[in-house]
């Protein structure tokens, strides 16, 4: 079988381009597995002028936008206006679809540009899988933090200044985004999905459609380490891999921990995704406004796969505290490695812990509630490390990479007898 990925990261091919820490590492460990069982090719947007190379037995294609002196150009207008160039990559695409002439074609995203071929009528069966999704997530941008914050800039430099976005501007981005996403949703008719939340927004996004479910392989490293139980509560150490965006919940880790100190739990909040000048944590202390807020709060910024595994087995507790998320990653990967977790009942979260099973869910949006969570597993320490024994047995099933890796063949094999 041979079959055609989208994807907006270049997977394993990141290896041969000799980029690290890529976004959606999730996809570079699924292509090396599933490279063994059918001829892969792999199609990724790539800021530079690159040819098509092949490495590890799989076919890889990278798609330049523009040039580079285009590229500066629009970095500037998009200062003040964002538009889409769907039709001119779609020629793009096609060039690609039609030397490669796959069996089949898995888009990785329905809010990119990829979808643009089903605008062809190609007689090629398409399956595209959610990743998150722009329209709700648009719904829920302001949850968190006002809106009226989100247009403060940061012009550290001229640089800055072409390169740094508001947030108020990110969003009428996304905007466009979501229309563009609404648009090819709706034409999809086999879509991959993993939670119930999901499942039940591409019921109503793309009414008719088959829907198939199949998880995500995690990063090798989260398979091959465990968590230990570490018993000296004196300083209690709490982890959270999140984003600078500004749904992730960066003002609910603020405001938990403030409450954590006034309730008198030493603590140490490490915070992975985020350093201590990015604009988010600007605007989270400026909304807040409690001096010292962040006194227990270690930002780490983006970490390697390793540092991160490293920071999270010398951890206490995991917390996941965005205001919407599909499956989020950075859960799955605390769960594998058994911590004890809390999240936020946000998006598909619900279909990743059980509460009061495997761990704790409580109300996207309520540092109280969260800093609560956090003082019932130190009272009962016992309870929270059987919470996180559980949810590794749970991790290690949905995770488990053969399965996923067979169920992803069939629904190609679906997806072909239709």
């Amino acid at each position: 079988m041979k079959v055609l990925w989208f994807c907006n990261t270049p997977a394993s091919g990141a290896e041969y381009l000799g980029i690290k820490d890529i976004r959606g590492g999730w996809l570079k460990s699924l292509d090396k597995l599933l490279g063994h069982h059918v001829n892969l090719h792999v199609v990724f947007e790539y800021p530079k002028k690159s040819f098509e190379f092949e490495y590890n037995g799989i076919s890889y294609y990278p798609i330049c936008p523009s040039s580079n002196l285009i590229a500066i150009f629009k970095i500037v207008k998009n200062l003040f206006y964002q538009e889409f160039i769907d039709d001119q990559l779609k020629e793009k695409y096609l060039k690609v679809i039609q030397k490669v002439k796959p069996d089949i074609i898995h888009i990785h995203g329905t809010e990119n540009s990829f979808s643009v071929i089903l605008k062809s009528n190609l007689r090629i069966p398409i399956v595209v899988s959610i990743q998150g999704n722009s329209i709700v997530y648009n719904y829920k941008y302001f949850h968190g933090l006002p809106k009226e914050l989100s247009n403060k800039l940061n012009y550290s430099s001229f640089f800055s200044f072409l390169t740094t976005k508001s947030y108020g501007n990110i969003y009428k981005i996304s905007q466009k985004s979501a229309s563009r996403e609404q648009k090819y949703i709706e034409l999809h008719k086999n879509i991959i999905g993993r939670t119930d939340w999901d499942r039940r927004i591409t019921s109503i996004l793309s009414p008719g459609r088959s829907y198939f479910h199949n998880d995500e392989v995690l990063r090798d490293s989260f398979y091959e380490k465990q968590w230990r139980p570490k018993r000296d509560l004196d300083l209690v150490i709490i982890h959270s891999t999140i984003g600078s965006n500004y749904f992730k919940g960066l003002e609910s880790i603020l405001l938990a921990s403030y409450l954590l100190t006034k309730y008198g739990l030493k603590h140490q909040w490490k915070v992975a995704g985020v350093v201590k000048n990015d604009l988010i944590v600007k605007i989270s202390k400026k909304y807040l406004n409690i001096p010292s807020i962040d006194r227990s709060i270690i930002y780490l910024g983006n970490i390697s796969e390793l540092d991160l595994v490293e920071n999270l087995l010398n951890s206490h507790i995991y917390v996941m505290p965005s205001h919407i998320e599909n499956s989020p990653n950075n859960l799955c990967e605390a769960m594998i490695l058994g911590m004890p977790c809390i999240s936020t009942n946000a998006g598909g979260s619900s279909s990743l812990i059980t509460d009061k099973v495997d761990g704790l869910l409580i109300q996207n949006g309520d540092p109280w509630s969260m800093a609560g969570a956090i003082v019932e597993f130190c009272e009962d320490f016992d309870k929270a490390i059987d919470y996180g024994k559980k949810a590794r047995i749970r991790a290690l099933q949905r995770h488990s990479k053969e399965k996923i890796v067979r169920d992803l063949l069939e629904i190609y094999k679906n997806c072909l007898k239709q």
